[in-house]
């Protein structure tokens, strides 16, 4: 019998401030790149959208039933190079 990998249940939620999609859309492109997005919402009082997204590379595997995780997502440049990664909150 073979196992079969779910990659829906490496799913993430964090959000992102409108001020940053609009000041460094290059930024938040490639850090979109990582991931399928499955939901957003604005949240106008504060400025951010929330997402959940699916991604194996940036986030843990989650148990069907339990509760989807927040994290804190970074990007950090250095020079050319460009590191994405995700802090569980």
């Amino acid at each position: 019998m073979t196992t079969v990998r779910r990659i829906d249940r490496y799913i993430g939620r964090f959000n992102i401030h409108m001020d940053m999609i609009e000041s460094r859309p290059e930024i938040i492109r490639k850090i979109m790149s990582k991931m399928i997005i499955t939901d957003a919402r604005a949240i106008y009082h504060t400025q951010y959208i929330e997402y959940v997204a699916i991604s194996e590379r940036l986030f843990d595997y989650v148990r069907l039933g339990e509760e989807i995780p927040r994290y804190h997502v970074v990007c950090e440049k250095s020079g050319d190079n460009v590191k994405i990664y995700a802090e569980k909150m």
